[in-house]
């Protein structure tokens, strides 16, 4: 039997947690405990698969609930291929057979013991919730949990990972489990949620709980978070992003000199105002200069097809030479979010360098203000992180009047869109910015000699490049 302090240490299976909880030491307990639906399998097999294959980790997966057929296909929706590790000798999976209580919990023991003997570091019951359910009494329950965890597992050295479902707002046999393991990981399923899957540390032995609930989303390449990234990433993204130079009057007014890195602009039209008026064929062509000169990819994400008919449906000359080098990313309102580095992944792990969102008001019907702050709060968070300039646009309606404040608030650059009605023309309002400390305000016609210079520099580079 391998030695306790000669095992590997021990990763959960979404990357991005290592940095927020880091390695288990051998020899811990672990709850995942949740509602049906939350991912709480998914997320162990994600977990124990990344342990055999970066940690040389062997597991005995005692299923209660699955076939072995279902646990394999279920591997393989998330990126996981069980038979590899069947093969090679680190998974056992021990699908439990129809016993009475006492056979069952025995062979389940022995089974255990068995596996720990042979050097398998890690013991995973899925779920541990009908086997406890077998014994009448506290103390029968306590002892053969007892036996489980510590006498037969974790005391040589194995950790442990049981999956609890948690069915009942007060169940006493969860109380129970919850008070004996090291780890308790609460997974959580709110289908009608613009993030419907979430988990939080509810007790950590030796170590401080994370403040915050992860989001994350379950995809055909594993299990992603949505509001965390790692320190690893976040310092290679950076290393590859430019800054983009603003040269051209009067944009300076509205944007500074630059735009560094990691930005986060909110862009806010407000009603009777219908769009952005010359602002957003300024970017447009301010990001197309970058692209044609290959330092930065850009991407759009549309809540909504209206959103990008403005691209097809021009007689724009520029506007037709840049549209198909920008990463067009449709999301369907009712499917999940994904995280914005998950596109090429793992290709590209440091994803598009500007990100350009319209749309948002569409959420506010479908989700509600609330809901749409807590994705705008986790999407600033990341970006700015990863040092993705985030471009956010956001329609006032009559049923609508005000934004997000997570757009005001944390955003580092404000510019409002409004009407003037007298002039009729649109105006460009910098309400916040790290450039001036007062507000400014632009017609935006006054864009359009910038937006003919850019134009002008395009084409020829287009010319030269033989585009």
């Amino acid at each position: 039997m391998t030695d306790k302090k000669e095992r590997s240490q021990w990763l959960f299976g979404i990357p991005e947690l290592d940095d927020l909880i880091g390695e288990l030491p051998p020899g811990y307990v672990v709850l995942i405990e949740g509602r049906p639906g939350s991912g709480k399998t998914s997320f162990t097999i994600a977990t124990i698969c990344r342990n055999m294959d970066e940690q040389r980790s062997k597991v005995l997966y005692v299923t209660t609930n699955e076939t072995v057929q279902k646990l394999k296909d279920l591997a393989k929706s998330i990126g996981c291929n069980l038979d590899k590790f069947i093969n090679n000798g680190k998974l056992r999976i021990f699908e439990t057979p129809t016993f009475s209580n006492k056979e069952l919990l025995e062979l389940i023991s022995n089974e255990v013991a068995k596996a720990v003997i042979q050097g398998f570091d890690t013991v995973v019951i899925d779920s541990v919730t009908p086997l406890i359910k077998l014994l009448d009494k506290y103390a029968e329950k306590r002892a053969w949990l007892h036996t489980i965890i510590y006498k037969l597992a974790s005391l040589q050295g194995a950790n442990v990972l049981m999956i609890c479902d948690n069915l009942l707002n007060e169940d006493p046999d969860v109380a129970l489990l919850e008070y004996l393991v090291d780890v308790v990981v609460k997974l959580d399923y709110k289908p009608d949620s613009i993030f419907p899957r979430s988990l939080s540390f509810f007790k950590f032995r030796t170590k401080p709980l994370p403040s915050i609930p992860v989001y994350f989303v379950i995809t055909p390449t594993g299990i992603r978070a949505i509001n965390i990234v790692s320190k690893k990433l976040c310092k290679y993204a950076r290393s590859k992003r430019k800054t983009i130079k603003i040269t051209e009057k009067p944009a300076i007014e509205l944007f500074g000199n630059q735009i560094k890195p990691g930005t986060q602009i909110a862009i806010i039209v407000r009603y009777p105002a219908t769009s952005p008026g010359y602002l957003i064929k300024y970017l447009l062509y301010r990001l197309g200069l970058e692209i044609i000169d290959e330092r930065i990819e850009v991407g759009l994400i549309h809540f909504g097809d209206e959103e990008v008919r403005f691209l097809y449906e021009t007689e724009d000359k520029v506007i037709e030479l840049i549209r198909d080098k920008i990463a067009l990313i449709p999301i369907d309102l009712m499917r999940r979010q994904l995280p914005h580095y998950i596109r090429d992944y793992p290709a590209r792990p440091e994803g598009l360098d500007v990100l350009l969102v319209m749309g948002y008001e569409k959420l506010v019907d479908l989700y509600s203000m609330d809901e749409l702050n807590k994705m705008l709060a986790a999407y600033h968070y990341v970006d700015r992180r990863l040092g993705v300039t985030a471009i956010r646009m956001f329609r006032t309606l009559p049923s609508c009047p005000n934004p997000p404040p997570s757009l005001l608030l944390l955003g580092d650059l404000v510019i409002e869109v409004t009407l003037n009605e007298q002039a009729c023309r649109f105006d460009l309002k910098v309400v916040k910015g790290p450039h001036t400390i007062r507000p400014i305000t632009i017609p935006d016609v006054d864009l359009f000699p910038a937006i003919k210079e850019l134009e002008n520099k395009i084409l020829r580079k287009i010319k030269k490049k033989n585009y």
